[in-house]
């Protein structure tokens, strides 16, 4: 009893700390992207204007809408309503709870690796998470990132059921953003073919939905938007921590090059890939899953710093990896790089500024305004792969003793019972 009341009590207490932390960050004081995106939605849906025409907003970057046409389906119920707080509010719990969800998923295989009381674990696990700065950026400016990750890792948990709908999931967040669409190459390298179909054939019918609700703008999206990377706002400030951003800022450009940005971005992506595969082999399909999500903020044209979800399911992996070593060294190291990586993305970027005069940097500024791109690249390289779930010695007993050929009596007839004892 006294465990449980203290269980619960560590939880409320979790909570209360992160809405602390909230508030302090001023996550609710504007909703920029929200804005943007109900002003899409009310100047497409319900005037009937040309989608990508829409812009928020004055001056050097006027804010309009960027994704592909299925997300405006996704957003359309934000057209029925006047963005008054109200709505903020309900879109703000919803984007909570889209978060909640996917750490309940996500803490599953820590619950079942050390036995905890899982709400205690997820409400720790979603207060910390919440606590990262790619979270708390995504419910401040009302992005929907946090909707994307719940769709995604849905499919890691179907994967782990055996399930034939394992992949709808990527599927959707592919049609919405692009960048999920890595996802389905992950399903195929590690030859999970019902489910790349299953996912290719989800993005495949989203976007036609696209098509027939809106031609016109799905034809523009397709052949002319989807490759200007122009249109994403500058890509040279210090909040892009993609490779892009990072090409962009040495260049000294507003943008990268396309071809510098793919002849970075494509090895990238593939050594992810690689990783992932070889995690997935091992059964840490979390380790993969995490890999994949970090890369697709690396190769992206922009990533601003509330992209950067994926740093949540790392940590996860790398308390697992904790948890499981069995020498206290590499223990300890788990532990230390978990807290590291919590301190570095819960910490702002701001102070660099946006468009300082990058050829007068120091070495130890260039470190700290693309820190966050650097810590990505050092999860993809390093992040261990511990197993998703812990051997079952009791599983493992009863099949040794399954496979061990038991001994062969032998006797001859009208032998008394205790020469039976005898075996060969």
């Amino acid at each position: 009893m006294v465990r449980h009341v203290f269980m619960v009590v560590t939880a409320a207490l979790a909570i209360l700390a992160s809405t602390a932390w909230a508030v302090h960050q001023d996550v609710y004081r504007y909703p920029l992207d929200l804005t943007v995106y109900h002003g899409a939605m009310d100047w497409f849906w319900n005037h009937d204007r040309p989608l990508y025409d829409f812009h928020a907003g004055s001056g050097a970057e006027p804010l309009g809408f960027v994704y592909p046409p299925f997300a405006a389906v996704f957003l359309a119920p934000l057209s029925f309503f006047d963005l008054s707080p109200m709505a903020t509010t309900l879109f703000t719990q919803a984007s909570l709870g889209a978060l909640a969800l996917f750490m309940w998923w996500l803490v599953a295989p820590l619950v079942k690796r050390t036995g905890w009381n899982k709400v205690y674990v997820w409400a720790l696990a979603t207060a910390g998470a919440f606590a990262l700065g790619p979270i708390y950026r995504t419910v401040e400016l009302g992005q929907i990132n946090l909707f994307l990750v719940a769709f995604v890792v849905a499919d890691f948990v179907l994967l782990s059921r055996g399930s034939r709908w394992a992949g709808i999931g990527i599927g959707i967040a592919a049609a919405i953003k692009l960048t999920p669409a890595l996802f389905i190459v992950y399903l195929l390298v590690t030859r999970r073919w019902r489910a790349t179909i299953v996912a290719t054939a989800t993005a495949a019918c989203a976007t036609l939905v696209g098509f027939l609700l809106m031609p016109r703008a799905s034809w523009l999206y397709f052949t002319e938007y989807m490759s200007d990377t122009t249109r994403l706002s500058i890509g040279q400030r210090i909040n892009n921590q993609s490779l892009a951003g990072l090409i962009a800022r040495i260049n000294d450009t507003p943008h990268a090059s396309q071809l510098a940005w793919l002849a970075l971005a494509v090895p990238v992506a593939l050594f992810a890939l690689w990783r992932a595969q070889r995690a997935q082999r091992f059964g840490a399909e979390l380790t993969g899953f995490s890999i994949v999500g970090l890369a697709t903020c690396l190769v992206s044209p922009i990533s601003w710093v509330h992209h950067l979800v994926w740093v949540a399911p790392s940590l996860i992996v790398l308390v697992i990896a904790a948890l499981h070593a069995t020498r206290l060294f590499r223990r300890l190291l788990w532990v230390t790089v978990a807290l590291g990586t919590f301190v570095l993305f819960s910490t702002r970027l701001e102070a660099y500024g946006d468009y300082p005069p990058f050829a007068a940097w120091t070495a130890e500024r260039w470190i700290g305004a693309n820190a966050f791109l650097i810590g990505m690249i050092l999860l993809i390289v390093f992040l261990p792969s511990p197993p998703d779930r812990a051997p079952d010695h009791t599983a493992t007993l009863a099949a040794r003793r399954r496979d061990t050929p038991r001994p062969q009596t032998t006797h001859s007839p009208g032998a008394p019972e205790s020469a039976l004892a005898h075996t060969t």
